[in-house]
């Protein structure tokens, strides 16, 4: 008999022990990381950030991507350009409410059909790293952490280093399907992107170029793949210019980025990693 009482008391006691673990895993799961804010400023203050960014950075972008352009144009035309003189490397900083805002901004006509993946989205820049959050329905904020930097051949590698819900390292397989759905929906359209990708002789892409080079970029560092450092410049509702990313670096709120022009056999070169009908190879699991 005191054995059975013994028993039931330590059945009562690991009970207990194993409820209040779940209820505390729970409230981790469901925690807000402090860092996520997406609602921290109100409209007029996105609508002043993204129109700093709009007024003041891009059009800094742009400039660079048009003298090389327009240098490219010299020469296809026979005109004498200074071999000597190329255009000076661009270095700009990003804080972290000016991401955010132009996010917002540039995000706004396509609200339906993201909000089926994920809610709120907010960027966090941290030391060294990237931080993507945002609300994924029925699971709560997950946080998506990438550690951006640039081999000794200029790639770019963006791992993803770890996932988290709410406070709690979260296990890959939880958002596989959600994963593999995105994937699938790249993949289904990308061969078409790919087909149609030009980039003229001046160094202007089309916008089937600039969408396939983003997708193959989001399918390879999915899978911890190294991508071209190119980023590409909007000319206009059509059309862009990718520049070489030849530096990146991360404080605390605010991002920082070098970029030079591209030249005529950098630009061959990307248009047929572009083309390429490469399959990423197997996801490593993020560290934890």
């Amino acid at each position: 008999m005191r054995f059975l009482k013994r028993l039931v008391r330590i059945l009562v006691l690991v009970i207990l022990l194993g409820g209040i673990g779940v209820g505390v895993l729970l409230h981790l799961s469901k925690r807000v990381p402090v860092a996520y804010a997406p609602n921290l400023l109100t409209d007029a203050q996105r609508y002043e950030m993204s129109a700093r960014v709009d007024t003041q950075k891009l059009p800094r972008l742009l400039n660079l991507a048009s003298e090389a352009q327009n240098r490219e144009n010299k020469v296809l035309r026979g005109q004498k350009v200074d071999s000597t003189t190329q255009p000076a490397p661009l270095t700009l900083s990003f804080t972290q409410d000016e991401i955010n805002s132009t996010l917002w901004k540039w995000s706004a006509p396509y609200k339906s059909d993201y909000e089926r993946y994920v809610v709120d989205p907010y960027v966090s820049l941290q030391p060294d790293s990237i931080v993507l959050m945002g609300t994924v329905p029925d699971l709560g904020v997950v946080s998506a952490y990438f550690e951006p930097k640039l081999d000794e051949k200029g790639m770019l590698h963006c791992d993803l280093a770890s996932l988290k819900l709410g406070s709690l390292p979260l296990p890959e397989g939880l958002i596989s399907k959600k994963r593999e759905r995105l994937e699938n929906a790249l993949k289904s359209r990308l061969p078409q992107w790919q087909e149609q990708a030009k980039i003229d002789p001046t160094g202007v892409a089309n916008s089937d170029a600039k969408a396939a080079a983003l997708s193959k970029l989001i399918l390879q560092l999915l899978h911890h793949q190294a991508t071209p450092a190119v980023i590409f410049v909007q000319k206009d509702a059509k059309h862009t210019i990718p520049v070489r990313l030849t530096n990146v670096s991360i404080v605390k709120e605010s991002l920082t980025i070098t970029v030079q022009p591209m030249d005529a056999a950098e630009r061959t070169a990307l248009l047929e990693q572009i083309r390429q009908h490469d399959q990423p190879a197997v996801a490593e699991a993020p560290k934890s």
